[in-house]
């Protein structure tokens, strides 16, 4: 049964776990986020597959949260096996449209691909969505999110270095999105008060859903361990849909909501994938920012998207960069603190890694080292 070789697999990692390193990792991390001196730059290597640790097919995982537990174990042991700086941890993963789904917001399944929503596409669908209200939590995968929730929580409270992270809530604008379709664009310039209805619905949801995940999670308001992250704060903002808008627009329907979010947990970090960097100064003076996920994608940058240029950027306002990089770097920028540096390999073969993880390690300190001769 699926259930004892889970708990023959938790019992093994828990043997592995070493304590000491989780701790100094922690240090490091917390130090780097908050602009303390370190002796060397947090390092991650990410989407290796260790051939020993086989995964379900995602869509199965879907109906039988014992499946999707066994696939997020999948970075506790890389992380357990490689020691790098990562935190250990794992997380309902339902997909980006939970929140959304809870407003009633129609599930797309589609084979192992990540659930998806449908839009509302309709002013009237959405005036009718606010007029309800804040939506039950239970509904959509609302349910699904909590139930999973439990079940971790039953599976992993003999095991206290692997943490539980909250799902998939997005942002207040990539919510709003989701619900409403394009239409969400046309609205900030036509109705702009029923966008701000919505997105004021969308944030009172989040924060609500929040609350009671990490209740079920027995995660502190004001701190996570969010993905391999051990973030000063107690969230995360996905904040994907301000790149398509003004800094302007995104001053008056982004930042506000996010702010909102961030200050009922104590502050947390933000995630986007978008390249284009005109709402960035706003985004580093959101109130209660302590860092921002950035990098992806090597080949969609323009000249100015380099993490030299953002991290000064971001270091005058003590807002840590979380640089997501695709490959390993062959030399690193000067960077005494403020970063946490990653690399996503997943053609790396797994014996490989070993090896990789040495050169970044050695890249990272150059760069430190650097600085502190310069």
């Amino acid at each position: 049964m699926l259930s004892a070789r889970l708990r023959k697999a938790l019992a093994a990692l828990a043997e592995r776990i070493d304590s000491g390193h989780l701790a100094s990792a922690e240090r490091l991390q917390l130090a780097a986020w908050s602009y303390a001196a370190v002796e060397r730059t947090p390092c991650l290597l990410l989407d290796l597959r260790p051939p020993e640790w086989p995964l379900f097919p995602y869509g199965e995982t879907l109906d039988n949260p014992e499946k999707m537990l066994w696939n997020e174990l999948l970075q506790v042991y890389t992380g357990v096996q490689l020691r790098d700086d990562r935190m250990l941890a794992v997380r309902p993963h339902f997909g980006a449209g939970t929140v959304a789904s809870l407003f009633g917001a129609r599930i797309l399944r589609m084979g192992d691909a990540i659930p998806w929503v449908e839009p509302l596409h309709s002013n009237d669908a959405i005036r009718d969505l606010v007029a309800r209200g804040l939506p039950d939590v239970h509904a959509g995968f609302g349910g699904r999110v909590l139930e999973t929730l439990m079940l971790y929580r039953d599976y992993l409270n003999e095991y206290p270095g692997i943490r539980i992270f909250l799902c998939d809530t997005q942002g207040p604008l990539d919510t709003a999105l989701l619900l409403w379709g394009s239409g969400l664009y046309v609205a900030m310039r036509e109705d702009s008060a029923l966008v701000h209805a919505l997105l004021n619905v969308v944030t009172e949801t989040t924060i609500a859903f929040t609350h009671l995940q990490k209740q079920i999670a027995g995660e502190p308001l004001d701190q996570a361990w969010h993905f391999w992250y051990r973030v000063p704060g107690g969230v995360r903002v996905v904040d994907d849909v301000a790149m398509n808008i003004s800094p302007e627009m995104y001053a008056e329907f982004g930042r506000p909501y996010n702010e909102r979010i961030l200050a009922a947990f104590g502050g947390g970090y933000m995630h986007y994938c978008g390249h284009l960097l005109k709402t960035h100064e706003s985004r580093l003076a959101t109130r209660g920012l302590r860092g921002i996920e950035m990098g992806f994608d090597n080949h969609r940058r323009s000249p100015l998207y380099t993490l030299e240029r953002i991290w000064h950027t971001a270091s005058r306002r003590h807002v840590a960069i979380l640089w997501i990089e695709e490959e390993l770097p062959a030399a690193l920028p000067a960077i005494p603190t403020g970063l946490v540096y990653g690399c996503r390999l997943p053609g790396l073969a797994w014996d490989e890694a070993p090896c990789a993880l040495r050169s970044l390690k050695s890249t990272l300190e150059s760069g430190l080292n650097r600085d502190e001769k310069s």
